[in-house]
């Protein structure tokens, strides 16, 4: 009588701990992917606005390390210790990286390249 009622009991609670796992680990997955495309979408913006913009505004840089800040903690959570250190090192150097005087092309070309390079760096990282 008693296997009766404990049989489908810890069935029941094998397959809600199993479905709790399963959703956060699909959960993970999206919140990865998702970062992923918005670095992408950061790294497109960046490639194509001009070096001058670039270097006047620098607030289509300077505007989006928060966000991006905020993207980094919300997915480090989901990712291993190694990545996750690596995406910090990755980040710090992105928001140190500034530009030179508008009249230094060459070296604003090397700091945009820099820009999404990093931003490449921490995309491969959050996988």
């Amino acid at each position: 009588m008693l296997e009766k009622i404990l049989i489908p009991v810890f069935a029941c609670l094998i397959g809600v701990l199993i479905g709790s796992r399963l959703r956060l680990g699909w959960d993970a997955v999206l919140k990865r992917k998702r970062f992923r495309i918005y670095l992408r979408g950061l790294r497109r913006k960046i490639d194509t606005t001009q070096i001058e913009k670039l270097v006047q505004d620098h607030v289509l840089v300077i505007l989006e390390i928060p966000k991006l800040e905020r993207e980094v903690l919300e997915v480090g959570s989901f990712l291993s210790e190694k990545n996750a250190s690596r995406i910090d090192a990755a980040f710090a150097s992105y928001k140190t990286t500034r530009f030179a005087d508008p009249g230094d092309k060459v070296k604003n070309e090397e700091t945009k390249k820099k820009l999404i390079h990093l931003l490449r760096e921490i995309s491969h990282y959050a996988k």
